[in-house]
């Protein structure tokens, strides 16, 4: 849970300041989504699957999957707008679905590039997946829409003037192989444009007529392959002559390509990832020879299905292994493991609240905490899900104050709710997206939720702006500057001390000392609360939802010099989330 802070000036008199709508706490569903935090969306076909999502610069979020009817499915697009209903001027009612020739076809991955600079450059959507091939040994192959932002409408400029793009990667004899797929795509701005980098498997060799491959791609803003890249614009890795496949790709900001999954070496399957330069090769720098592979004690078969690059250039990656257990570890630049992090770099959760049944994603928030996200098993109903997402903090460990005891989950009414991937808002909160069953089939389901609650701002009137939806940790926006008279003038700053959360509440209160320049009081109403606030003993008592315990700092300037200042912080934090702490910033000034 969380506090707001509110403060406000006044020359001898206090200044009433607005409370904001009550929020939830970290990991609660986000009412303002929906009005309940979730939404289905039915595209018509019995089964309806959503994989992937991204949020537009706008903050609308579109989600991309598939529509199945019978045997034939196509790809499945749809926009809601920030309160989560659709969006009307996209598509019809908001989706959108798209067919190739052969009428089977799965989007797995979607991305936003907002306008360019010019005309020629409009905000487009582009979606990659897979679609059946209708060669003589009929398979999967890559398969790219690019869509308009503005309408959803196919851009004709795309591919072959449909919007369109399919790539074979059989290179090699006539071995029908059925598993060309995209799972990953990121966008490479470059002058004047961008291009595509997309990541999966593929079949790469005929010597193992049933294995696949790491298989990338790469794509110039018009569609066609990029021949500067790898061979005619493909990369194939292989790792022993089994089922190898990327998961999960991202790009690092000096272009190079991070790529992670499963490699079959010596009879198992390890959880291991790559680093490619930026034409396609791998980067001998990295781990041995472009690659690392990593054991998780008590785990056999493994495979990694998240990477993030953090800020300074660690890296985070997460996955699965044998038997169920959710992976978590952590790297220097050049593959090593950080052994900072977790035990020797890496976080095992066997069992327990922490242990999902299956790692789908991964995301890292501002404040530096971990996200993993996938379905957990709901208690007494076997091969029943929910939705489920586990916090850690920054060095792995689990943070007991997101949702109940450290995970979040949600029910969309059904016994089956996959969650397969998240983003992250620019407000902090969290966007789940996958599918849940239905009598009929199963539909699109999307749940938001809260990763903090709303902060405070100054206001001396009737106007006060709305946060951020995070902890002010700094007292930015929640600062008020006061100007105090020379040899004993002194003014007061009223401090509300806000339970925006949906749950009551209470806080604990500390706040800063005065100095040989200027003394402080803290009182309640007309009570003295100064050793309490400066020895953090203070707190609220239990305040229900968007209750306010009012807290004064009168302030008097000891000095006798103009110009001499002051910062005087008042930190609340959550009896329910200690860890959580906002701040409201005091700056005074002699004059």
């Amino acid at each position: 849970m969380k506090s707001s802070i509110r403060t406000a000036l006044a020359a001898f008199a206090a200044f009433t300041v607005l409370a904001t709508t009550a929020q939830a706490k970290p990991g609660d569903l986000d009412l303002a989504f929906s009005f309940d935090g979730k939404v289905t969306t039915d595209f018509g076909g019995t089964s309806n699957a959503a994989y992937a999502s991204a949020v537009q610069s706008d903050g609308k979020l579109i989600v991309a999957g598939s529509s199945t009817n019978g045997t034939q499915s196509k790809f499945a697009i749809v926009r809601y707008n920030i309160d989560g209903s659709y969006d009307g001027s996209f598509g019809t009612d908001g989706r959108v679905t798209t067919d190739f020739p052969n009428h089977v076809a799965v989007a797995t991955t979607i991305a936003f590039r907002p306008a360019g600079n010019s005309i020629s450059q409009p905000a487009a959507i582009i979606v990659g997946g897979y679609s059946l091939d209708s060669g003589l040994y009929p398979d999967y192959d890559f398969a790219l829409v690019r869509y308009n932002a503005a309408d959803g409408s196919l851009d004709t400029s795309f591919g072959g003037g449909d919007g369109k793009v399919t790539t074979n990667f059989e290179s090699i004899g006539t071995n029908s192989e059925d598993s060309d797929r995209i799972t990953s795509m990121a966008l490479q701005p470059v002058l004047f444009g961008y291009k595509i980098v997309v990541a999966g498997y593929a079949h790469g060799s005929e010597t193992y007529p049933s294995s696949t491959d790491f298989a990338l791609a790469r794509y110039l803003g018009s569609g066609a392959l990029d021949t500067t890249f790898g061979t005619g614009g493909k990369v194939f890795t292989d790792f022993g002559g089994g089922s190898d496949r990327i998961i999960a790709m991202i790009l690092q900001e000096d272009g190079k390509i991070l790529a992670g999954g499963q490699g079959y070496i010596a009879g198992a399957y390890r959880f291991l990832f790559c680093r490619y330069k930026t034409d396609g090769s791998l980067d001998g720098t990295f781990g041995s020879l472009g690659k690392v592979t990593i054991d998780f004690p008590g785990v056999s078969n493994a495979v990694c299905t998240g990477l993030t690059v953090l800020p300074g250039g660690k890296i985070l990656a997460a996955g699965q292994g044998t038997p169920d257990s959710s992976l978590l570890s952590r790297f220097h630049p050049d593959g090593s493991l950080d052994t900072s992090f977790g035990t020797g770099g890496i976080v095992v959760n066997s069992s327990g609240i922490a242990r999902l049944f299956s790692v789908n994603s991964l995301a890292e928030q501002a404040d530096g905490k971990i996200l993993l996200a996938g379905p957990v098993a709901i208690a007494g109903s076997v091969g029943s899900y929910d939705f489920g997402i586990v916090r850690y903090t920054a060095n792995g460990a689990l943070d007991k104050g997101f949702g109940t005891g450290g995970r979040a989950t949600a029910n969309f009414g059904s016994t089956f709710n996959m969650l397969q991937e998240l983003a992250i808002r620019s407000d902090g909160s969290i966007v789940a997206v996958g599918y849940h069953n239905t009598v009929t089939g199963s539909d699109f389901a999307v749940a938001r939720f809260k990763t903090a609650q709303g902060d405070a701002r100054i206001g001396l009137n009737a106007s006060v702006p709305r946060g951020n939806d995070r902890y002010n940790t700094t007292g930015a926006g929640q600062t008020q500057s006061v100007g105090i008279p020379c040899r004993g003038g002194t003014e007061t700053v009223v401090v509300g001390i806000q339970n925006d959360t949906a749950a009551p509440d209470s806080f604990k209160i500390k706040g800063s000392a005065g100095n040989g320049k200027f003394k402080v009081k803290y009182l309640h109403g007309d009570t003295n609360v100064t050793t309490k606030v400066l020895n953090g003993t203070l707190t609220t008592g239990t305040l229900t939802s968007g209750a306010i315990y009012q807290l004064k700092a009168r302030v008097t300037a000891t000095t006798s010099v103009k110009g001499k200042t002051r910062d005087f912080s008042i930190i609340p934090s959550s009896a329910a989330d200690p860890t959580a702490k906002d701040r409201a910033l005091i700056k005074a000034t002699s004059r």
